[in-house]
């Protein structure tokens, strides 16, 4: 068994060091933000407010008179690495008057900063609920993608794959909204990842919630992991017979 449990060890060190990549959740259910894992984000103070409860992650503005977007939320405090794929479940029904909901990623150098975002907004066609995708390092610029929808809940899907060099924003997990392509010369250093609500000139009282944060390994490893319980399999059977 001793033998056993070394060839394991090894098989599952091998994967980390190989994709940088360390498996994580949070259910947002204990009504305590895990400062472990997360920094809290408040850039406009006693107007916002970032906390855990109902089993879930919940952000909130009373109001922006402030005359600039105002925005909070929680940063992994985990740069991630290699190979990722993460989600995120979201609720912005509460998002109203310019105000959404979003998935931040910024390269470790901060030359480089993109946001997924779901929310009522006005993109030029008249205010309304828009996925939608933003260089955040150009507030000037237009949305690299932007589509209407109904939907004022769902999940976020965001992920980085070197084979293909992109990182990729879908709101099903399987169809992109939109990529980004030859990322590898900054993405491969490391994401920073964080979510947010932005208050971009509400009147009134802006809400949303996020819940079921995961970041899954790649195929591969799993393909890895699994590789390895066969051999300790036929190596259990082969010490037994002896």
């Amino acid at each position: 068994m001793k033998k056993e449990f070394t060839i394991l060890s090894a098989v599952l060190l091998c994967a980390s060091l190989a994709f940088g990549i360390v498996a994580d959740q949070d259910n947002f259910n204990d009504n305590s933000i895990d400062t472990n894992r997360w920094s809290v984000y408040n850039d406009s103070g006693a107007t916002m407010t970032v906390a855990e409860t109902g089993e879930k992650l919940q952000i909130s503005s009373t109001g922006n008179s402030t005359g600039s977007d105002i925005e909070a939320g929680i940063e992994l405090n985990q740069i991630l690495t290699g190979w990722f794929d993460l989600s995120i479940d979201f609720d912005s029904s509460g998002c109203t008057e310019e105000s959404v909901l979003g998935v931040n990623l910024e390269d470790v150098s901060g030359d480089y900063s993109y946001s997924f975002i779901n929310g009522t907004i006005d993109l030029g066609s008249g205010e309304s609920r828009y996925w939608a995708v933003v260089n955040s390092n150009d507030d000037n610029a237009d949305p690299l993608y932007q589509a209407a929808t109904t939907n004022d809940s769902g999940t976020f899907f965001v992920g980085y794959d070197d084979e293909e060099d992109l990182i990729y924003f879908s709101s099903d997990g399987v169809t992109p909204l939109y990529t980004v392509e030859n990322v590898g010369s900054w993405a491969g250093d490391g994401l920073y990842v964080s979510f947010t609500l932005a208050d971009l000139g509400s009147s009134s009282v802006a809400t949303g919630s996020f819940d079921n944060f995961a970041v899954v390994p790649e195929p591969a490893v799993a393909m890895l992991f699994g590789a390895g319980g066969l051999g300790l399999i036929v190596l259990r059977r082969r010490i037994s017979r002896q």
